[in-house]
């Protein structure tokens, strides 16, 4: 199968009604993935043997919520970035606009003091904003992935989207690397960007059971973070469900 020509991309890549819902879907699962943990606390051994039930479900409701940020950067490997001054300054002003606002607000009701770092906090700077700073790297980084994924052939770009997944996922997980940061990074979001432009070229018409995979994807690691809180191997587990 050859791959489509830039043009029938473009044509193709309108925006439909069912990708702006997965969006809104997207944007539910990030609340119930910082709701469930970071409000709620992060059940360990005890509190599965003691509550069994609803802490298991806790832990099931934020493995299928998982997926929130990659949802959001496959749609955009879907689509495609398109490279321009525009796109990178309208994603900062959108960023920019929130951040300061959320800052200023707490600053008004006297939450906060209006510490100097705080108001860098709101320019990238520091620890925080992880997603903001690696998503604007993905966009500086678009044309090359755009490049290669129209260049090479089907063969080669099969390749290389299973070599890294399947490094990042070795080393990641693991934590051997810290440029992968488990995930949350901008390595990932190329990888995930490179994957989601296969499937747009060369499986349009979508992959088979998408929803028997996302569920069994969703039980085993329920499984496996359960079964690492028996082993008491908390911090790979806490890695697999807790966003940064």
């Amino acid at each position: 199968m050859q791959p489509l020509s830039r043009v029938e991309r473009d044509k193709l890549n309108q925006r439909e009604s069912n990708i702006e819902l997965l969006r809104l879907i997207a944007m539910v699962m990030v609340l119930i993935c910082h709701l469930d943990f970071h409000i709620n606390g992060i059940p360990d051994l005890n509190d599965i043997v003691n509550n069994p039930v609803g802490n298991v479900a806790r832990v099931v409701f934020s493995s299928l919520s998982k997926c929130c940020v990659i949802v959001f950067v496959f749609i955009s490997g879907w689509f495609g970035i398109r490279f321009s001054i525009k796109t990178i300054s309208g994603f900062l002003f959108q960023c920019l606009y929130f951040s300061l606002g959320a800052f200023l607000f707490l600053f008004i009701i006297g939450i906060n003091d209006f510490p100097p770092m705080g108001l860098l906090r709101c320019f990238g700077f520091g620890d925080s904003c992880w997603f903001e700073k690696a998503y604007l790297a993905l966009i500086i980084l678009s044309p090359v992935l755009n490049i290669f994924a129209d260049s090479v052939s089907r063969r080669q770009f099969r390749q290389t989207i299973v070599l890294i997944l399947l490094f990042q996922t070795v080393y990641g997980l693991t934590g051997s690397t810290e440029y992968i940061n488990q995930g949350y990074s901008v390595f990932t979001f190329c990888s995930i960007y490179l994957l989601a432009r296969y499937l747009s070229i060369y499986h349009r018409d979508g992959v088979k059971r998408p929803a028997m995979i996302y569920f069994g994807c969703s039980v085993i690691n329920v499984l496996i973070y359960v079964g690492l809180g028996y082993v008491n191997y908390q911090g790979l587990s806490r890695a697999m469900l807790i966003p940064s």
